[in-house]
């Protein structure tokens, strides 16, 4: 199955399931971001008077639905500001960190990949700029790797 027709089947399975439970809300191809290999983030409209929280008491079964059109577990996470469900790219790959740019301006470091920007860019941290930096996440969710990747290439636009 393409990307594309994955995209078309979990949208309408989205659609369906919101509006399976009354809830005036949903989403198009055109309001989805494929961020790379990383994740997909389906752009949730909601009608005037829908709460947010409604949509969120769904998302149990939303991932359950998206979970068994792709045979494995896929939890569903909403995003506010912009609003969208975000789900794992259905074939995650790591970002090749060969592929950045490591060399940078002095007390810089390269901490990962913007998806928002149109292209995708570069997120850097500059030292001179923003000297303190919190880094917060779930256990699993990769922050001793970001903290690794922040050290290298600030050791290498520093050395």
């Amino acid at each position: 199955m393409t990307i594309a027709s994955q995209l078309h089947t979990e949208i309408q399975l989205i659609n369906a399931t919101l509006a399976a439970f009354a809830i005036d809300a949903g989403t198009r191809p055109g309001w989805t971001v494929v961020a790379g290999t990383s994740y997909i983030a389906y752009g949730l409209r909601t009608g005037r008077s829908q709460p947010i929280d409604a949509v969120e008491r769904r998302l149990p079964e939303l991932s359950e639905r998206i979970s068994a059109h792709r045979g494995r577990p896929t939890p569903v996470r909403l995003r506010r500001l912009p609003l969208a469900l975000e789900v794992p790219h259905p074939a995650p790959q790591p970002l090749d960190w060969r592929a950045a740019t490591l060399r940078r301006s002095r007390y810089t470091m390269l901490a990962g990949r913007n998806y928002s920007a149109q292209p995708a860019a570069d997120l850097l941290v500059r030292l001179d700029e923003q000297p303190h930096t919190l880094i917060a996440g779930t256990t699993g969710s990769g922050k001793s790797t970001l903290e690794r990747m922040l050290l290298l290439s600030l050791a290498l636009n520093t050395a």
